[in-house]
């Protein structure tokens, strides 16, 4: 027997009627995804955050919803610091990062810019200036009196044998006298026989003589050069530790950057001749100036911020829904931006997200993720050790490029 319904036995209530009444979309979202709004909590408040959150692609006010509360406990947390990429001057073609306090990675870049441009201006003359010139014209007389030292036993053998030393550019003239007659060896060679071995002997005693005081000259000059070059560094010491004192000041005497200030320093002691060369044309040293000419090994100065953030504004988060194996590592851009000896400019290098998100959270497309071939790997690879192996980023760069 059928019977008719009413309408309030035909309806049946739904979850909409209790998400009418709460006031705000944070807790609909909660009530319609409990247990996934308990394991979000969970994971954000987690002290060890060193694994994925995977969850469905859902709606966009759930996306909303879950950006808005990892950002609300972000701001929780503290700022991490500045990354900066930095050359190795130890190593050819290689850099390493630098960590600094939030707010400071422009600044470093910009006091490293400053001090390789004061160097470029302030060195030249230094090698120019009376006090200089003076130290090095006595380093040349001392190496003349070493050199005539060495030679003044065998002048004196000369005089006592009656042979003639002449000492020219590069070259010494041996001529033996003969009754009234100053002969060379070659002259010798054409008198009679019985007269020849006399005058022969006296030419080659001269000659082991001079040849054994002249096989020390290289030591001489070698040694002559060392000092040479330990007074350039000298002078150029004296114009960059103050300049390198005042700058580690404003980094607090940071460890770190006492370092890469060091091996700066070494790296500029050593090729001082470079630094006297460059003209008054070469301006701002940057890889987009200096690449393809006679001045690209200034790049290795240059630094690449590859994160910065705001003091006291908590941890970033990054939120990535197209990722590419280039967006997550990061990349180098432009086989120009090689130098002639082969080092990448750390311009030229492109952080990636996860450079942006240390320390913070990064929110990315799973499918994305999973599709790019090696990327998985990687970040399975990145979540358990906590860091990205340099090995395995520049295995994934163009080879000619890194």
């Amino acid at each position: 027997m059928l019977t008719s319904l009413t309408t309030q036995q035909l309806y049946q209530s739904s979850q909409a009627d209790a998400l009418a009444s709460l006031p705000n979309a944070s807790e609909a979202m909660q009530v319609l995804h409990q247990r996934a709004s308990v394991s979000i909590k969970h994971f954000l408040m987690s002290r060890r955050r060193a694994h994925a959150l995977v969850m469905d692609h859902g709606t966009e006010l759930w996306r909303d919803w879950v950006i808005e509360q990892v950002k609300a406990q972000a701001n929780l947390l503290p700022t991490p610091p500045d990354v900066v990429l930095v050359h190795d001057f130890t190593q050819p073609n290689s850099g390493y990062y630098l960590t600094l306090p939030a707010g400071y990675g422009a600044m470093f870049r910009s006091a490293i810019g400053e001090l390789v441009r004061s160097i470029r201006e302030e060195l030249p003359p230094l090698f120019d200036g009376h006090a200089y010139q003076q130290k090095a014209i006595q380093l040349e007389e001392s190496l003349k009196l070493h050199q005539e030292d060495l030679l003044r036993p065998v002048f004196a053998l000369a005089l006592k044998l009656g042979v003639v030393l002449e000492q020219g550019d590069n070259l010494f003239v041996l001529r033996v006298k003969h009754e009234e007659d100053e002969l060379s060896r070659h002259d010798v060679m054409q008198l009679d026989e019985e007269v020849r071995p006399p005058l022969l002997e006296r030419l080659e005693q001269v000659e082991q003589s001079l040849n054994e005081a002249l096989t020390q000259f290289p030591s001489l000059q070698h040694s002559h050069l060392k000092m040479n070059k330990t007074l350039n560094q000298e002078v150029a010491s004296q114009l960059l530790d103050p300049m390198l004192a005042r700058l580690l000041m404003e980094f607090d005497g940071d460890v770190t950057v006492a370092q890469y200030l060091q091996e700066l320093k070494t790296y500029v002691l050593a090729r001082l001749p470079d630094f006297w060369t460059l003209d008054e044309s070469a301006t701002a040293v940057s890889s987009s100036t200096v690449v393809g000419g006679d001045k690209s090994w200034l790049t290795v100065f240059d630094v690449q911020v590859m994160c910065t953030h705001a003091p006291d504004s908590g941890a970033p988060v990054i939120v990535e829904p197209e990722l590419t194996l280039a967006r997550y590592l990061g990349s180098v851009v432009g086989a120009s931006a090689t130098s002639g000896e082969g080092v990448v400019s750390t311009l030229s290098v492109r952080p990636g997200v996860l450079h942006q998100a240390t320390g913070g959270f990064l929110l990315v497309n799973v499918a994305a993720l999973v599709q790019e071939a090696g990327l998985w790997h990687l970040f399975k690879g990145m979540l358990r050790s906590g860091r990205l192996s340099g090995s395995d980023w520049r295995a994934m760069q163009p080879a000619s490029l890194w």
